[in-house]
C-alpha cells in the first residue's frame, strides 16, 4: 500500500466467510487483507485481481474466471500435459488472478495451511510455467518493485506504480448480451437422451432407500410452471423426494425446505444470468431456456435443455460456477445420478468426484425434506 500510495478500505459487502463457503476453500490471510484493502482493480495496468468478497457482482466475476481457468487447465490434465494437479486434489492449483498478456496466476496448495500456499503461473496456452516461492501479496510487491525475473511476465517496473480500482473510469457498465435461443442448438446440436432413459428403479435398488409418499401433484405443478418434466425425474422425485445423492442436490417443485425447492433454484439461476450472462443462451423462464434440476456444493448446476417436444429426450448439461463453461451429455437425470452414485461418473464427462462434494462415509442418499 505504501508503494502504491493507496489508502486502505475497511469493508467488504459480501464477506470472506460467505465467499469461502460458496467456493469451498479458505483463502490465505494475507490475500484477504490485500483484497479487503484494495478491492477489485488493476495493479499498474498489469495485474488484474477480482475480490470475491467485495459484492455479488465481483463474486460472480471471480467465480466465472475461476471456473474458466480450471476448465482450461483440466483440458491439459486430460491430455497429460499439465505439470500440476487441480484443486481440490491434494496440492492442486487454485486460480486467483491474471497478469499481462494472458498469464494466469495460481496458488499451489501443497500445504493444509492456506497461509503457506505459494504462487505458480502460466502462459495463455497453459504450456509454460514459472513459480514464486511466496504468497500472492509478496509476489505482487516483488513484481511491482522489479525483483522478479521472468520469461512470461513482460513487465517494466516504474518508480511510482499505481492501482486503478474497478469502475474508476466512470464507464457505463456493460449490459449482459441478450439471450439467443439458437445458442443451445449450436452447443448441443440435435442431441437427445440415449437409451435407457429411466433408471429410477436402479437408483432405488442401489441406494436401498424405501419409497416415500410423493408430495407432488405433477399435473398441477406442470400447469402452474408451464413445464412438462421428464418422466424419469418425476419417478426419482416421487420415490425419494428432495435430497442429496452423494453431494448432487436434487430439487423438487414445492419442497417444504426451500434449499431443495425447484422454484428457488430456478429463481436464483435466472437472477444471476439477468445480472451477468457469460453464456448468451436463454434460461428458464425465457423461451427455449435451460431448466435447472440440481446443483452441487461446489457450485455446479445441472440443467435440462428443451431441444425437443418430448421432455424425455431433453439432454442434461452441467454448467460450472459462473456459467461460462459446460459439460454436456446425452443422458437423462436418472442416468447421470446413477453413474454418480455408482462411481462411474468420470466415465460420462466432467462430473465432480463424489469425494470432493461428500464425505467418504456419507450415505448414497440424504433426504432434504
Amino acid at each position: 500500500m505504501t508503494l502504491l500510495g493507496w489508502e486502505p478500505r475497511e469493508d467488504v459487502a459480501l464477506g470472506w466467510q460467505e465467499a469461502e463457503r460458496r467456493l469451498g476453500f479458505v483463502f490465505p490471510e494475507d490475500y484477504k487483507q490485500l483484497m479487503t484493502a484494495f478491492g477489485t482493480g488493476l495493479f499498474d495496468d498489469f495485474v488484474g485481481l477480482v475480490s470475491p468478497a467485495e459484492d455479488e457482482v465481483a463474486f460472480d466475476e471471480f467465480e466465472r474466471e475461476f471456473a474458466e481457468a480450471l476448465e482450461l487447465a483440466g483440458e491439459r490434465v486430460a491430455r497429460g500435459t499439465l505439470p500440476h494437479c487441480l484443486w481440490p486434489e491434494p496440492g492442486g492449483i487454485i486460480p486467483w488472478g491474471g497478469a499481462g498478456d494472458g498469464v494466469t496466476l495460481f496458488w499451489r496448495t501443497e500445504s493444509d495451511d492456506p497461509d503457506d500456499w505459494t504462487v505458480v503461473y502460466c502462459d495463455d496456452d497453459f504450456s509454460r510455467w514459472e513459480e514464486y516461492r511466496g504468497g500472492a501479496p509478496a509476489f505482487l510487491l516483488d513484481l511491482l518493485a522489479g525483483r522478479i525475473t521472468s520469461d512470461l511476465l513482460a513487465f517494466e517496473p516504474v518508480q511510482h506504480p499505481e492501482f486503478t480500482p474497478a469502475g474508476s473510469e466512470d464507464e457505463e457498465p456493460e449490459s449482459p448480451p441478450p439471450p439467443n435461443p439458437r445458442i443451445w442448438q449450436a452447443v448441443l446440436g440435435n442431441r437427445k437422451v440415449a437409451a435407457p432413459h429411466d433408471l429410477s428403479a436402479e437408483i432405488a435398488s442401489a441406494t436401498g432407500v424405501a419409497a416415500t409418499r410423493s408430495e407432488v401433484d405433477w399435473s398441477a405443478v406442470e400447469d402452474r410452471l408451464g413445464i412438462l418434466f421428464p418422466a424419469d425425474y418425476k419417478a426419482v422425485a416421487d420415490h425419494f423426494g428432495p435430497g442429496d445423492f452423494l453431494g448432487i442436490r436434487l430439487v423438487v417443485p414445492g419442497a417444504a425446505n426451500e434449499d431443495y425447492r425447484f422454484e428457488r433454484l430456478a429463481e436464483d439461476v435466472y437472477e444471476r444470468v439477468r445480472v451477468k450472462r457469460p453464456l448468451p443462451a436463454p434460461f428458464h423462464p425465457e423461451t427455449g431456456g435451460a431448466i435447472p434440476w440440481g446443483s452441487t456444493v461446489l457450485g455446479h448446476t445441472f440443467f435440462w435443455v428443451p431441444l425437443h417436444e418430448n421432455p424425455d429426450e431433453w439432454p442434461v448439461v452441467m454448467l460450472y460456477p459462473g456459467f461460462g463453461a459446460q459439460a454436456k451429455w446425452g443422458l437423462s437425470a436418472s442416468n447421470l445420478l446413477l453413474a454418480h452414485i455408482s462411481g462411474r461418473g468420470q466415465e460420462v464427462g466432467m462430473l465432480p468426484d463424489p469425494a470432493q462434494i461428500a464425505g467418504p462415509d456419507r450415505p448414497l442418499f440424504v433426504s432434504g425434506r
